[in-house]
Parts: C-alpha cells; structure tokens; sequence
C-alpha cells in the first residue's frame, strides 16, 4: 500500500510540485522514510533531481576524501562510514521509487529521524577529522630506536 501511495504521489507532482506545504495525507511517515516522496510532491521532480545530484557530489568527495588518507585507520574508517551515508542514501531514494524494497532508510541530513542524524553528523565529524590528519605521518621504526 505505501509503495502504491509513493508512486501515485510522485507521479502526480510534475516537473514543479504542488507548491511547499501541500497537504499531503496518503503517505505516512513523511517525516522520516518518506521524505524524498514528500518532497518531489511539494517541489516537482526538478527538486528530485537536484536532491539526488547533492547526494551523488556528497558521496563522491566523501570518496574523495577516503582516497586522499594515507593512514590505514583512518583509510578504513572514512570507507566504512561512507559505505553507511551511501547506502542511506541510495537506498532511501530507490525505496521512494519502488526499486528498493521498502525499509527504515532516512534520507541524510534532510529527514527527521532522531538519533540518526545524530550519527550522521558524527560520522562526517570524524571523516573530516582523517581528513584533517591526512599529511601526518606516523614515525617510522629508526626514527624511534635513535
């Protein structure tokens, strides 16, 4: 039944929405699962489009970001969180669509959902910290025996 309610309202949005704030009763959970619905409702697919290529840059320098570290740690550390922001977010949108089976996925950064935000925000917080660190070298084993 969601899924139906999902594509109904995405189908009938348009390239332009039905404008912020339009009374939108089908979909529950607007505020957390099916945000991405609820705003394609509201600002048209051109604001689809626009969420999804946010999403796309923010998972590439993110990417970026984990290439660019050269301790093995922080390398692992900038992978794996990445890999949970991503897939939140891909799986978010494709779930919206109907391509996804429908689960607890939050759009990041844009739903309301708690806690999650909470790690989100965290888990940029320490990617931008391997990031910060990323010159620093660790001192090598003659240096230390001098």
């Amino acid at each position: 039944w969601m899924l139906q309610q999902s594509k109904q309202t995405i189908q009938s949005a348009g390239w332009w929405g039905h404008g912020f704030g339009a009374p939108l009763n089908t979909l529950p959970e607007l505020h957390a699962e099916m945000m991405f619905a609820f705003l394609i409702h509201c600002f048209g697919w051109a604001a689809g489009i626009g969420i999804f290529m946010a999403s796309l840059l923010l998972v590439l320098r993110l990417a970026r970001i984990g290439r660019t570290v050269r301790d093995r740690y922080g390398k692992a550390l900038v992978a794996g969180l990445l890999t949970v922001i991503a897939t939140h977010c891909l799986w978010s949108m494709l779930m919206t669509l109907g391509w996804a089976p429908l689960s607890s996925f939050s759009l990041p950064f844009i739903s309301y959902s708690g806690s999650v935000v909470l790690f989100q925000l965290a888990a940029v917080g320490l990617m931008l910290s391997a990031y910060r660190r990323k010159d620093l070298t660790p001192a090598s084993r003659q240096a230390v025996r001098r």
